[in-house]
């Protein structure tokens, strides 16, 4: 792997981690359903979807930890670089 191509590697997992692990960091630190949250997803499908938008709020926030953690683990494992990017034709 050359230098520039290390270099974007870093870059897209440095930016990618950031972006998704402060988001997820935000809605665990305080561990409670922001009301406009429920408010403007009531008149929804997600509203009558079981456990309502509450529940929907840290499917969300699970998925943005999960890839937060994806991507710091592919400094270690670069093939999972492509599994948090959710790029498929990688071959």
């Amino acid at each position: 792997m050359s230098s520039i191509e290390s270099l974007r590697f870093y870059a897209i997992i440095f930016i990618y981690s950031a972006l998704f692990g402060t988001a997820a960091w935000d809605k665990f630190k305080s561990f409670t359903t922001p009301d406009w949250f429920v408010k403007q997803f009531s008149n929804t499908f997600v509203a009558k979807l079981p456990g309502g938008a509450k529940l929907q709020y840290w499917a969300i926030a699970l998925i943005e930890a999960a890839l937060c953690l994806c991507f710091l683990a592919s400094i270690f494992q670069p093939g999972l670089l492509f599994y948090a990017l959710g790029y498929r034709d990688w071959e």
